[in-house]
Parts: structure tokens; sequence; C-alpha cells
């Protein structure tokens, strides 16, 4: 198990602190200075027939991104058994949600929920990602690098674009 913090996922509402192996080692909600876990919380995978795998510990790697200009964090592992899994977590509204891809049959879910936070069980995604997410990557530079290649901006406004996309300074 591993409860190293390496990640957060948050809205303002909502912030989650994950670990390597993308367990939710840390939340704060409905207030932010207020932790609602006593203990982390770990993902399992659900094989059928009754048969039930932990993602982490022992025969684990896991590696972690964030989808780009996103805030939504993709974690994707491989056991040393052949399983491949990508599970994407992201903050939406007041709740923590989980969606993953894994090829074979299974179901994801978290080993214990917590009301109202954290929803008991994982989107499938088989396709496409849905909206939230596989957002498009518009967050701050990635915007100012994609309104810089417009050919028709007059010189004076495309000088201006990357300021409005700059993080806001207190003049304090």
């Amino acid at each position: 198990m591993s409860s190293r913090f390496v990640a957060t996922v948050g809205n303002g509402r909502l912030l989650a602190r994950i670990g390597a192996d993308g367990s939710l080692i840390g939340l704060g909600a409905p207030r932010l200075d207020h932790e609602t876990l006593d203990k982390p919380v770990h993902a399992v995978l659900d094989l059928g027939g009754g048969r039930h795998r932990r993602i982490g510990g022992r025969g684990w790697k896991h590696h972690r991104e964030y989808v780009r200009g996103t805030n939504v964090l993709r974690v994707m592992s491989r056991h040393a058994s052949g399983i491949k899994l990508e599970r994407r977590l992201a903050a939406l509204g007041e709740e923590l949600h989980l969606a993953f891809r894994f090829d074979d049959d299974g179901h994801l879910h978290w080993d214990r929920g917590l009301d109202g936070l954290l929803p008991p069980t994982a989107m499938r995604c088989d396709g496409a990602w849905p909206d939230h997410f596989d957002p498009p990557p518009l967050g701050g530079a990635t915007r100012a690098a994609v309104v810089a290649r417009v050919p028709p901006l007059i010189e004076s406004w495309r000088s201006a674009i990357p300021s409005l996309s700059a993080p806001f300074k207190s003049s304090q």
C-alpha cells in the first residue's frame, strides 16, 4: 500500500489528495480546511466469480499524469499478471468521480464509500471518455498558445493575450 501523496484533484468545493497508487488518501469537503477521511480509500477491481483485486500493493506499477490543461488525473496501472487499467479522477460538483477503462470484464469500486462525496462505483468507459473526464485542453497557457496561432489578430491584441491568461496578481 502506498499512501505517499503525489497529486491533487479539486474544483474549489472539493480537494482530494491522491496516493502513488491512485488511492484517495485525503479529502477536504465540503470545507477545504476540514479532513473527511480517517484512513485511505482504495480502488478495487471486481473480476467476477467472487474475485477481487485491490489496485495497489505488490506487483502493481502506476503512472500518473493530468489530462493536458485540466485538473483531471489519469492513472495507468499494470499488474505483473498482465492486468492493465486506466483510471481518471475528476472533481464534479461536490463529489469525486472515478471513470475507468479495462479490457476484460470487471467493475471498479472504492473499498469503502463516503456518502455524498464519493460515489461507490466507477463509471466504465469502453469508447470515448465522457466530456467531464476528457475536456478540451483550454486552461491558462494552453489557451494563449492556441490564440497566438490565429493569423488575423492585430499584433497589439496578440501581445495582450498571454497577460490575460496569467494568474491574477494582487496589487497589495
